[in-house]
């Protein structure tokens, strides 16, 4: 008898080790490998596509925003009374309480609305419900210049999705709401350190018969923070946990889903969810909007 065969025939245990145990022990660790990889995957794509839904939806509420605070503003901007109010050379200012800032305030959440003449001297300011010194537009007119550049048409440049500018046609995918007759200029802008909605419209007749205007017109200039109500709705309705805002560089960050939101310089748009925080140092590039953290269950 050979020495193979009888390894064969008395040593059961090797025989059963090499062919039965080993292939087994080596197929279940293989399934146990791939299930881990399968449940990891599975978890990932999930979790980014959360991640793309929060930062869809965090983009529609700004959109929605600006939107809103355009359309708003058409109501007084576009009235013959306000438009001849403010053309006075000392235009009353309860009058202008009661009919324009009171009611942008009580009815539209407006922050700050200030009437601005042709020539972009301040000639009426509304803050939180309150009537203040026009002498408040110098605080915020860094930030709003360039809408009112373009609100005039003094400086040329394509429309955003939010915004009716003077001989532009809207942009492709517009979801601005005001009427063709209105003229506005509506972005993110920073007011002070914070992020705010801004738009500037002309103040226009809206009765065929009034008198045109001579020269340039008066703008209203409209703010709504970012904060408070929509900070709300972002979590009661969109179901974005703990969101706040922050104010941080456009390259994408670890633990961020960022989309491209409105183009503007130096800092983008985040919405923060939890106690995660997206860090990173200035750069320049483009406003995102994005939303970081899980959906509640």
């Amino acid at each position: 008898m050979s020495y193979r065969s009888g390894f064969l025939r008395f040593s059961p245990v090797p025989r059963f080790t090499v062919f039965v145990a080993a292939p087994a022990i080596c197929l279940a660790a293989a399934l146990v490998l791939f299930a881990t990889w399968s449940l990891w995957a599975t978890a990932r794509q999930v979790d980014e596509s959360i991640r793309a839904r929060q930062a869809n939806d965090v983009h529609l509420a700004l959109g929605a925003v600006l939107d809103d605070l355009a359309q708003s503003q058409a109501g007084v901007a576009i009235w013959d009374p306000a438009y001849a109010e403010v053309r006075k050379p000392k235009p009353d200012a309860t009058w202008l309480d009661q009919n324009v800032g009171t009611w942008l305030n009580y009815v539209f959440n407006h922050d700050l609305d200030i009437i601005i003449d042709g020539a972009d001297g301040p000639v009426y300011a509304m803050r939180n419900g309150q009537r203040v010194s026009p002498a408040i537009f110098v605080s915020v007119r860094p930030a709003i210049l360039p809408l009112i550049q373009a609100a005039r048409g003094s400086v040329r440049r394509m429309p955003n999705t939010h915004e009716r500018l003077p001989g532009r046609t809207p942009a492709q995918g517009s979801t601005v709401r005001t009427s063709p007759a209105a003229i506005h200029a509506t972005d993110l802008v920073q007011v002070s350190g914070h992020a705010a909605a801004a738009s500037v419209m002309r103040m226009i007749p809206d009765s065929e018969f009034a008198v045109g205007p001579h020269g340039r017109q008066p703008m209203l200039v409209s703010i709504r923070f970012l904060n408070g109500k929509m900070m709300e709705d972002l979590s009661r309705i969109r179901g974005i946990r703990d969101p706040r805002i922050l104010l941080a560089p456009a390259q994408r960050m670890p633990g961020c889903t960022a989309s491209p939101f409105i183009r503007r310089k130096a800092r983008c748009l985040v919405i923060s969810a939890g106690d995660q925080t997206c860090r990173g140092a200035t750069s320049s590039g483009p406003w995102h909007a994005a939303a970081e953290g899980r959906r509640r269950r």
